[in-house]
């Protein structure tokens, strides 16, 4: 299923070894490496989806919990909008992937880079607010609802996130907003 999808967008994806490697040194959130791999590259070929995962280097860095590793790409890619790519299996953000592997620091910097990914629905038309409350992460959660803008919780689209919210915070024992 996914992979078609991949195998479909072709053009997403750049085969360049020097790419896959890259790829490699963020999993393993190697700095080292990936400086030196990002040497050899344009921002364009490292904004390429790694045909594994359907995924940019800023998510496989998210994943990694690697701050160093985002901050590097970052300010290489000068372009805070590319926090706003969704990985084509899932529709996640960097920033979601950040959240599932529970990583408040990585969220927070995100998020201060560019506030617009607060807006962004998964796949399943959840806010990252919302996802942060059902897998669990209050912290994490309370952070995302004091940044996101209420607008995109109360919208007609966004009642689905705002009840999410609202059912997980009560689920929560209340604890939410204290």
């Amino acid at each position: 299923m996914c992979a078609a999808e991949m195998n479909n967008n072709a053009d997403n994806f750049f085969g360049d070894r020097h790419l896959m490697l890259l790829f490699d040194a963020i999993r393993d959130g190697d700095l080292v490496k990936t400086r030196h791999y990002l040497t050899m590259m344009t921002p364009q070929a490292v904004k390429k989806l790694d045909p594994d995962t359907g995924k940019s280097a800023l998510h496989l860095a998210a994943m990694a919990g690697s701050m160093d590793v985002i901050k590097e790409l970052i300010e290489f890619l000068h372009d805070d909008n590319f926090l706003e790519v969704q990985g084509i299996c899932d529709g996640h953000t960097a920033l979601v992937d950040a959240i599932y592997y529970g990583i408040k620091d990585i969220v927070e910097y995100m998020v201060g880079r560019n506030k617009g990914i607060l807006e962004i629905r998964s796949n399943g038309g959840l806010l990252p607010v919302a996802l942060a409350f059902v897998w669990g992460y209050k912290e994490i959660g309370q952070f995302l609802y004091e940044e996101t803008p209420h607008e995109a919780l109360s919208s007609e689209e966004g009642k689905i996130s705002g009840a999410t919210v609202l059912t997980t915070t009560i689920r929560s024992l209340g604890e939410f907003g204290k």
